[in-house]
């Protein structure tokens, strides 16, 4: 059925009636208007001037119990809701219009907007234009030359790829007329003004002639018709608004049951009548000098010696003859009607403002019209040269008269005029805000020059000027007397809203559909021309006790207002009698009506009735709702039975629960409205309950942070230490066991590897427990120096078979103690055969005891033979040197000059001697060796010493056996580091099942532990492993719940405090390695000792709770690597057990498959889907990632907010994943945290919204140039080229536009498109600045890119849609790498990683990779690590843009809050977090953000006076000594907190380091 709606109140109803019918449903949001375009006291007022006021939600009845606090704290939060979207609310009379005109959506293939008038098009185009903006909109008018639209090519290229088209009724009877457009082509047609669909009317001509004949015969291709007044009777006649219905083949509507809230906002102005003498006692127009003086010039013109008969008695052809007849039997010229409409014209505005106002306009005009003739303007363009200066010669026989220099004395005004003055200047008040309606635009042009300049209303009014801007190409040039340009007064209306004007003068233009401010008073200086003037006139003056004004005669007052008055009542009689059925409303609503319903918990005895539902349900609304574009109270729609006069009611909640939980309807009919509404009410609060969304106490879970605690427990206090048992001790538990009698012994063959990669040895170890098998693992003899041992058995280790003979463990066991003393002489006892681990040489085995006789033997065998090539001695001991070891290199027979550390006897210049270097003792070979050996160590480690031989022994093992003896106390440790893992592996992570202990053992130790690696990676990965898994987890488990729950829930399970409880409950500190090889202690473990001392050994050790946070974490981490994401949950299972973890996959396809089976993508969102590169398989993933929470107009699609919590999480695991995958393990976790933060953070994913675009093809159309005889020949295949059958020629040519991927956010808030446009124009301005930086620049733009500014639901939509393609492709990272790399973050982080190196050992590595990274870390940050120990101090004060601050400070500023703590203690993430919060807590609409801030940045020093300051500038000390605190930098222009503190920090940064850069040039 198609509507006429009757009582049309904005912009935005229009807005949201092209996207219904497109069904594409985006960007519905409230025109900049609101109800600015009131016509009529039969709908509201503005939004911003009166706040709706729902029904109080506080007004408790005695069956209610709620606690005071909660109480209070509903007040609070229905307040702060009422508070942020008092002027956002689409009132409940409003919803009513939209459902009973929108009853069904439409797929469309064109959108038509008809206006009457050129102004109004226009100013509905740019409404449409800003509320639609991923909607190509085209705006049709006469200037563009329309009617030489001739071919239906043209008329093709012009509607390519247009969405919506705007343009008068005539355009589109014309187009019609021709086929050119087709009306089965359109299936949506709003006709603006409606009431003009009347008689001969165009937009009755396309009814009449274009839909009514296919009514019958085809309607399905007939497009359905929305009708918009304000005004639908506009004659006398009471029938006419039957006909008007019957025009539009339409039913008018206009509120029923919301008619008292409507009537709330309508504030009919008093009429009255302001009379002036007749126009008989004012003086004649001829008696102004001026005009009878153009008179009598006109009169006494000779036809003959016009230009134009002139031209036409020169031509020849029989057409200028036959034209010559006829101008001089009219006596009509173009030049000739000029001067009469001239003359005209100022005897109008004699007539009705006086002789000054007559004069001022024939000089104007003469002077502008001798202006544009000098400078051949482009408005005389169709008068010849000749015609232009004809005419100027006869205007300068006018006398002139300079008028500048007599505004002070202004007289002769006529008796109309004076009376206005007097009115306005009664009137006037600091807010004044009035229209006056004229006929003629030269009166409009001159009143409004006289106001501004009369001594009485100079200093009054800013007055301005509104006129049509009708044009066609086919008119004559602008005649002369045209004051005005339209082009001149593009800003009027909103001058007048901002009250940069405060007085209008216009002609009929203002009457219908533009946007105009509500008025205090409106004047009608002529009496309207009919009763749909006056209607629409007084329709602007809607302000509180306003005033409309209509100016008659004196002779004709009493007959006019009769007749006027006559005319409103009839008009009201039959439209509506208002106040009657008001009164009726409200007497029916004061009927006693009662109802039975209630709901009690039985565990509370909680009660829920029908007189406290209502209130509930406010409650819950406003504390489960936070977003401040989003009203949160629910919106009631009642509905009369018209055959029985029961009344029943549907409840709408917000759009951040779920689309099932969104409407309720009441449960059967009422008598009133109230009880239809409680009855709605209860349903929806009972339904909330059901679902799990309120507690048992009728609270909703999001309420408080005690009650979330309540819910989801509480985040604890997490404890910086926490008791754990001792590291588990292999070792001892073997010695224990042996002791026992249970003698389990293990064996395994390792081979040792020197640094060039060839075999060193291989050795036999046995241990008391099994040994997993060792991948190559480094083993650190010194920088550049790395040896590798490996196992070599398949399993790792083997027990021994008890069938092996008993002397053989003691044999191991003398070997081992003969090794030991070779490698550690004073740490081991030779005579002990009890150590718990042995090693031999394994090729050696079954005869090392032969071949490594007892003791060392003396050097005879070297100086009798030399060394031969299978020959490998033992260390060299001298007798001069106890203590000291050496390696022989050779035998030296003819000794040269040595020095005297030399050991030779008095004879051995005529003997051999031995040439030897130290034996190198090292205990820890698993330390990386991060510093370079000093010279002098270096030097004693090179240095060759002679022996004497007759001093000299020699060990009977060889020196490769020695040195790999050496290596045992660290591959002991390994070996006892991975059992340890191993048992985890094989006890608490069963469950997991890790292939090997690969991935157990980094992630279980430390960095104290001293090992290059350690779980720090690890962690950083399973965070966002844990972080990811829990959102689909709880998105699957829980699908009513809002962001707000799922986050609440996530950060009770993510945190650390319950992380270190899961460590603690499984056992897991037992297994955590924190302490290092302590390798200046180690001795061997013999067992005596371990058995023996184990009885005072301590139970239990102190760990921190972060650590065994980020054990799990690492664990989990480790489990992915390993398996995947099914291992990871298996790991999470042990730890999390309160969670139902299922496989992702299968978490993954009930999300999936949870929303109804998609229906087809509107055009436009298609164009979306290519955008960012993925088909979607269900669409409704992309509608909803692309939904705002402020969107109410779909019932089937969630907000983005619960896909943008999940994206969050994709995408960092997505950005780790890729850093791992190209890297590996070069990068430290500080760095993978830093490249996370610059590339998730808000302001960058904003930055990429806004830059995200396709370019699309728009079509054109420019006149070319008139065809005639000397114009050139067209190529007819020229495409580009168009003739029409006037001979007009255009051409076409192709525009790009961008269409930008936030455009497709779909909304209903006014301020988020206000917020959007002007985030884009910063993004415009910044983006040559941000691109040069993240392409080319060394430093991460964090200053530039919290410039931007950007709302946090422009970074929410980025995340949001990869949420949506992740679920969409069943969790395939490709398809969200690809989405990565079509918003451009991809090719950032390939720059990243580009110029990242690996994490140095020495500092000359440091200082080579410094020069050559991006800096990515916070401007905050690296300030905090300048000033080391001191404190910094951020105050925001408001900035009057001339460099001082505020008195107020703004924002925290206490010096022992979080805000002023180090911020280098805070770190990366804290910095990031805690600007998120203050962005999300400074979110303020478009017009609010004009505020400008400035930051100063103040260091004060620490407490800690024993700090060493040589490292600091000695400007820096220079502060610490003179004052407590100093000011480093002020920073203003700010437009947010955010941004003007990182720009302050930046600044700081870069002051700090110029200040050493000098200091450190002063001292060199």
């Amino acid at each position: 059925m198609n509507n006429l709606e009757t009582s049309r109140d904005s912009q935005g109803d229009v807005a949201m009636a092209v996207a219904e019918g497109d069904d594409s449903d985006v960007d519905n949001s409230a025109s900049p208007k609101a109800t600015d375009d009131s016509n009529s006291d039969f709908y509201a007022t503005n939004d911003d001037e009166l706040v709706e006021e729902p029904p109080d939600p506080l007004e408790v009845n005695d069956e209610t119990t709620i606690p005071e606090d909660v109480k209070r704290d509903l007040e609070s939060d229905i307040q702060e809701g009422q508070a942020a979207a008092a002027s956002l609310t689409p009132r409940q009379y409003q919803l009513e219009m939209v459902q009973l005109s929108l009853e069904k959506n439409i797929i469309a293939a064109l959108v038509w907007f008809l206006a009457p008038g050129v102004a109004l098009c226009e100013q509905q185009h740019n409404a449409i234009s800003k509320q639609l903006p991923a909607y190509p909109t085209r705006f049709l008018s006469g200037a563009d030359d329309v009617e030489h639209w001739s071919d239906q090519s043209l008329w093709d290229a012009v509607l390519e790829n247009i969405r919506i088209v705007v343009s008068t009724y005539q355009i589109l009877l014309d187009a019609l007329t021709h086929g050119f457009v087709r009306m089965s082509r359109l299936s949506l047609l709003v006709i603006d003004e409606a009431h003009n669909c009347i008689r001969k009317a165009p937009v009755n001509m396309i009814m009449k002639n274009f839909y009514h004949p296919y009514v019958e015969q085809n309607p399905e291709t007939l497009p359905h018709i929305l009708g918009l007044t304000a005004s639908p009777i506009i004659r006398s006649d009471k029938e006419s608004l039957k006909d008007i219905e019957q025009n539009l083949a339409a039913i008018s509507r206009t509120p029923k049951l919301h008619r008292e809230e409507l009537l709330q906002y309508v504030h009919p102005p008093s009429l009255e009548r302001l009379s002036y003498p007749d126009a008989a006692t004012a003086a004649p127009f001829y008696t102004n000098q001026k005009i009878r003086t153009l008179q009598d010039i006109f009169v006494h013109l000779d036809i003959m010696e016009d230009p134009y008969i002139r031209k036409l008695q020169n031509d020849e052809d029989l057409f200028s003859v036959d034209r010559l007849h006829k101008a001089i039997r009219t006596d009509k010229t173009y030049c000739r009607d000029q001067l009469k409409k001239l003359i005209a014209t100022s005897q109008h505005v004699h007539s009705e403002l006086g002789s000054w106002a007559a004069d001022y306009f024939l000089s104007k005009s003469i002077s502008a019209f001798r202006a544009a003739s000098i400078r051949n303007d482009q408005l005389l363009a169709d008068l010849s040269h000749e015609e232009k200066f004809y005419l100027l010669g006869i205007l300068e026989k006018v006398p002139s008269q300079d008028l500048a220099g007599t505004h002070d004395e202004i007289f002769d005004l006529s008796p109309k005029l004076e009376r206005l003055i007097e009115l306005l200047v009664d009137e006037h008040t600091p807010d004044f805000a009035g229209l006056v309606f004229v006929q003629q635009r030269a009166v409009v042009a001159v009143l409004a020059h006289l106001l501004s300049v009369h001594p009485r209303t100079r200093d009054l009014f800013r007055v301005g000027t509104f006129v049509g801007t009708s044009s066609y190409s086919g008119r004559k040039a602008n005649s002369i007397g045209q004051l005005l340009d339209p082009r001149d007064q593009t800003l009027t209306l909103d001058e007048l809203r901002n009250q940069t004007k405060n007085l209008i003068i216009t002609t009929s233009v203002l009457e219908e559909g533009i946007d105009v401010s509500a008025c205090h008073i409106v004047i009608c200086f002529e009496k309207p021309p009919n009763l749909k003037s006056f209607i629409q006139r007084r329709g602007r003056a809607r302000k509180v006790k306003s005033r409309y004004v209509i100016m008659f005669e004196e002779t004709t007052l009493f007959a006019s207002s009769l007749n006027w008055e006559g005319l409103e009542l009839e008009m009201k009689r039959v439209y509506e009698d208002d106040m009657r059925k008001l009164q009726a409303l409200k007497e029916r609503e004061d009927i006693d009506e009662e109802g039975e319903r209630c709901y009690r918990i039985e565990a509370t005895q909680a009660l829920l009735t029908l007189d406290n539902a209502k209130q509930h349900l406010f409650h819950f609304c406003a504390v489960s709702t936070k977003d401040p574009y989003v009203d949160p109270r629910p919106q009631f729609i009642t509905t009369e039975d018209k055959y029985l006069g029961t009344i029943s009611a549907k409840v709408i909640l917000p759009s951040t629960l779920d689309p099932k939980l969104r409407q309720f309807s009441s449960s059967r009919s009422w008598k009133t409205a109230r009880m239809a509404q409680k009855d709605a009410a209860f349903d929806a609060f009972a339904r909330l309950y059901k679902e799990g969304l309120v507690t048992d106490h009728f609270l909703p879970l999001y309420n408080r942070p005690d009650s979330l605690d309540r819910i989801f427990g509480a985040i604890d206090k997490r404890q910086a230490m926490a008791m754990v048992p001792v590291l588990l001790d292999l070792l001892v538990d073997g010695a224990h066991e042996w002791a026992q009698g249970n003698t389990r012994v293990f064996r395994t063959i390792i081979a040792i590897e020197n640094p060039d990669g060839s075999e060193m040895v291989k050795m036999e170890v046995s241990l008391p427990f099994p040994i997993p098998c060792v991948p190559p693992t480094s083993l650190f003899w010194g920088p550049g120096e790395r040896y590798k041992f490996y196992t070599t058995l398949q399993n790792g280790s083997e027990p021994i078979p008890k069938t092996w003979p008993s002397s053989w463990l003691d044999d191991r066991s003398a070997i081992t103690a003969r090794l030991l003393c070779s490698a550690f002489p004073a740490r081991v006892n030779p005579k002990r055969r009890d150590c718990v681990f042995s090693f031999a040489p394994h090729h050696h085995l079954g005869s090392n005891q032969s071949f490594w006789p007892e003791g060392v033997r003396g050097t005879e065998d070297i100086c009798n033979q030399g060394r031969g090539p299978d020959v490998e001695f033992g260390v060299v001991h001298c007798a001069a040197q106890i203590g000291k070891r050496y390696v022989f290199r050779r035998l030296v027979a003819m000794p040269k000059p040595v020095s005297e550390d030399d050991n030779l006897s008095l004879n051995a210049s005529e003997m051999h001697y031995l040439e030897c270097s130290p034996f190198k003792v090292k205990t820890n070979f698993l330390d990386p060796c991060e510093t370079e050996p000093s010279p002098e160590n270096e030097a004693a480690d090179r240095k060759i010493h002679h022996l004497d031989p007759g001093l000299c022994t020699i060990d009977n093992i060889p020196l490769s056996i020695t040195y790999a003896s050496q290596f045992m106390p660290s591959i002991i440790h390994i070996f006892e580091l991975r059992g340890i893992a191993e048992r985890l592996r094989t006890t608490i992570l069963a469950p997991v099942e890790f292939q090997n202990v690969d991935w157990v053992l980094p992630a279980i130790t430390a960095p104290s532990a001293g090992i290059h690696t350690n779980y720090q990676r690890l962690e950083y990965f399973g965070d966002s492993i844990l972080k990811l898994n829990t959102s689909v987890q709880l998105l699957a488990e829980y699908p009513m719940w809002n962001e707000g729950y799922l986050s609440a829930r996530r950060d009770r399970l993510v945190s650390n405090s319950r992380l270190s409880k899961a460590a603690i409950e499984t056992g897991l500190g037992q297994f955590i390695i924190t302490s290092g090889f302590a390798n200046s202690r180690w001795s061997p473990p013999y067992m005596k000792g371990l058995v023996g001392g184990s009885e005072g050994r301590a139970k239990t050790r102190k760990m921190s709770t972060k650590t065994l946070a980020d054990v799990v974490e690492a664990l989990i981490g480790s489990a992915y690597l390993d398996g995947g994401s099914d291992k990871a949950v298996a790991c999470l299972r042990v730890f999390l057990p309160e969670i139902n973890w299922m496989p992702i996959r299968v978490r993954i396809e009930t999300i999936y498959h949870r929303p109804p089976e998609s229906k087809m993508l509107p055009p436009r969102f298609q164009q979306l889907e290519k955008m960012i590169g993925h088909t979607f398989s269900k669409k409704l993933f992309l509608m909803e990632a692309m939904t705002h929470a402020s969107y109410t107009q779909e019932d089937v699609i969630h907000s983005y907010q619960r896909l943008e919590f999940l994206g969050d999480s994709v995408l960092d695991l997505l950005i780790n994943r890729i850093i791992i995958r190209d890297t590996g393990d070069l990068l430290s976790h500080v760095k993978m945290c830093n490249i996370r933060s610059v590339l998730g953070n808000a302001n960058f994913l904003a930055f990429l919204c806004l830059d995200l675009h396709v370019m699309d093809h728009r079509a054109e159309i420019h006149p070319a140039r008139r065809s005639g005889h000397n114009a050139e020949q067209t190529d007819s295949n020229d495409d580009s080229k168009f003739n029409s059958h006037r001979g007009v020629q255009f051409d076409k040519s192709s525009t790009l536009i961008p269409v930008y991927f936030w455009q497709f956010m779909r909304h209903a808030n006014s301020e988020i498109g206000a917020s959007q446009r002007a985030a884009a124009e910063r993004h415009a301005k910044l983006r040559p600045q941000i691109y040069e930086a993240l392409l080319h620049g060394v430093t991460y733009p964090w200053a530039l890119l919290a410039r931007l500014n950007a709302d946090k639901f422009l970074s929410d939509i980025v995340e949001s849609t990869l949420g949506a393609i992740y679920i969409d492709s069943l969790g395939d990272w490709g398809e969200c790498e690809k989405f990565l790399e079509r918003i451009g973050m991809m090719k950032y982080l390939r720059r990243i990683l580009s110029t990242l190196t690996p994490e140095p050992r020495l500092s000359s590595e440091r200082t080579v990779q410094k020069a050559r990274e991006i800096e990515l870390r916070h401007p905050r940050s690296v300030l905090g690590e300048l000033v080391d120990q001191e404190r910094i101090r951020y105050v925001i004060e408001r900035d009057d843009g001339h460099g001082n601050g505020g008195t107020d400070p703004v924002g925290p500023n206490d010096k022992n809050s979080r805000e002023n703590m180090t911020d280098s203690q805070m770190g990366e993430a804290n910095i990031a977090e805690e600007e998120e919060r203050q962005r999300k807590r400074v979110c303020l609409p478009e017009e609010k953000r004009a505020r400008r801030y400035a930051c100063r940045v103040f260091v004060s020093v620490s407490s800690n006076d024993d700090q060493d300051q040589s490292n600091k500038s000695e400007q820096n000390n220079k502060r610490k000594r003179g004052a407590a605190e100093s000011e480093i930098v002020r920073v203003g222009d700010g437009i947010s907190e955010v941004e003007v503190r990182v720009r302050a920090a930046d600044e700081a940064v870069r002051v700090l380091l110029k200040e050493r850069e000098q200091t450190l040039l002063q001292k060199s």
